[in-house]
């Protein structure tokens, strides 16, 4: 799938100049192409929960990834995201909805 989706993703903006890569989970469908990413996006950086970073993530991975605690900020230029640890939507939409509404009132 990662040809597929590098293409689409380059329609939108350059991929080698992605930033953070983040996914939701860790299985082989989520982010079974995060190595293909890492080469192509030199100063891309993981970012995922500390304890999956500690657990598997840096195991897998060609760089060390960023771990975040529920609360943590990421920010990248004029937009902040806070990692919320939740389960896969359509549990977490209570914290997706919070997410979207620190994101977009703060634009």
């Amino acid at each position: 799938m990662f040809p597929a989706l590098r293409e689409a993703v380059g329609t939108l903006i350059d991929p080698t100049k992605l930033r953070y890569i983040a996914w939701s989970y860790f299985e082989s469908d989520e982010i079974g192409g995060l190595n293909n990413w890492l080469e192509l996006a030199l100063e891309a950086e993981p970012v995922y929960t500390l304890v999956g970073k500690l657990v598997s993530v840096d195991d897998f991975s060609i760089r060390p990834a960023r771990g975040m605690m529920p609360g943590d900020v990421l920010t990248t230029g004029k937009y902040r995201y806070r990692f919320y640890s939740s389960p896969h939507l359509p549990h977490g939409l209570s914290d997706l909805a919070e997410v979207i509404k620190e994101n977009f009132d703060a634009a």
